[in-house]
């Protein structure tokens, strides 16, 4: 056990810490881009129902 507690390094190197933050950057952006997209979704299905309504409403009026 002593072996393996001495030869393990704890530790980054450059290459590594930017291609970590490069990976977070990644998944946070995705992330957010998938909230704005379900946002818009919602409101232009919001937009679809209101149009529908509204040609209902006519189809009611004029037989």
């Amino acid at each position: 056990m002593d072996f393996i507690i001495e030869h393990t390094r704890i530790g980054f190197e450059i290459p590594e810490l930017i291609a970590l933050i490069f990976l977070i950057a990644v998944v946070v952006f995705f992330f957010v881009r998938s909230r704005q997209m379900k946002k818009a979704e919602e409101e232009l299905e919001d937009q679809i129902m209101e149009i529908q309504n509204e040609s209902a409403k006519e189809r009611v009026r004029n037989p």
